[in-house]
């Protein structure tokens, strides 16, 4: 007599799930590209950090100087700067295309839980029908089972008399 429940949304559910699935998967990717992006804006950084720090003990060397080196020095240094600032560049916008994925997958999730809400509502509806259908067929053979037993208790009274 128990049915099966089916949920009629269930294939929305499941592609609102994999699309789901897809963002996040494309989140952890960007993730890992924004996380690559930042060690090499951080390698330019101590490069940066590193040829100044030499030029610096170089120059502490007196009669050391050497007005050639040091142009060369502050070129490299301006060249790193510029690659930095590119860098920083492309730091934000990969940020900012990865927050724009977030708010996707925020959404998205929001979804997906309205149609899991929906389900579990429907669910819940399908358990309380199906425990009443049981009930009324219980309730109906024991009504059942009572009148046949009353009818054959009361030819058995008769008999008696």
């Amino acid at each position: 007599m128990s049915k099966r429940f089916r949920y009629a949304l269930q294939p929305v559910l499941l592609s609102r799930t994999w699309a789901l699935d897809a963002l996040k998967l494309e989140l952890g990717e960007r993730n890992a590209s924004l996380g690559e992006l930042q060690e090499q804006r951080a390698a330019l950084g101590q490069e940066s950090a590193a040829v100044n720090q030499a030029w610096q003990r170089q120059a502490e060397v007196p009669g050391n100087f050497n007005v050639d080196g040091f142009a060369t020095v502050i070129a490299y240094l301006g060249q790193l700067a510029e690659l930095a600032r590119r860098k920083d560049e492309e730091i934000a916008l990969a940020a900012q295309e990865r927050d724009a994925l977030i708010d996707r997958i925020v959404a998205e999730q929001r979804g997906v839980e309205a149609v899991e809400e929906h389900r579990d509502k429907m669910f819940a509806e399908f358990r309380k029908e199906e425990n009443s259908a049981q009930f009324k067929a219980a309730d109906d053979h024991w009504s059942t089972l009572h009148v046949r037993d009353h009818e054959h208790g009361a030819d058995k009274h008769e008999q008696q008399f």
